[in-house]
């Protein structure tokens, strides 16, 4: 099992936890990728100060559950220097309101490494895009970012 980060609109750091079934978005700064310097202050082995999804399934696809986490981390509570990196994945939605995830839905046009055997079934995706798309105002982190965190340079 791997872990990634993300940010949710309101700014809180999420932790997905994924096995090798699942999807990822291809540019999610992996908690592997990471210094231990760069972790000291906010993460912890068991990931409990941040929102928390897993998959854990061993059938491919983009769902992740709900894995605990207070969402008590925040991106500007992180290092300066690894703000934008943790940043490269940014939900237009509140994820701590969320039980399970469609990663594929809620990131449509998003490259998955996974993403052959991710495919969302079409009525859950729909509705998760519509949670997305709706979703209140969107948190901005860097310079040219789409609304989805992504880079647009």
């Amino acid at each position: 099992m791997s872990t990634w980060f993300a940010v949710d609109s309101t700014g809180r750091v999420a932790a997905f936890e994924i096995t090798t079934f699942g999807a990822r978005p291809a540019v999610a700064l992996r908690l592997a990728q990471l210094e231990p310097e760069e972790l000291a202050g906010w993460w912890a082995p068991d990931g409990a100060a941040c929102l928390r999804f897993r998959h854990d399934t061993e059938e491919h696809g983009g769902w992740y559950d709900r894995a605990g986490g207070e969402g008590r981390v925040h991106l500007d509570d992180l290092p300066e220097a690894l703000r934008e990196r943790v940043s490269q994945v940014t939900f237009t939605a509140d994820l701590s309101s969320l039980e399970r995830l469609d990663l594929v839905a809620a990131l449509p046009g998003q490259l998955m490494l996974g993403e052959e055997a991710a495919s969302a079934d079409a009525t859950s995706a729909l509705e998760m895009m519509g949670l997305f798309e709706s979703s209140g105002p969107r948190l901005r982190v860097g310079r040219n970012r789409d609304r989805l965190g992504r880079s647009e340079d």
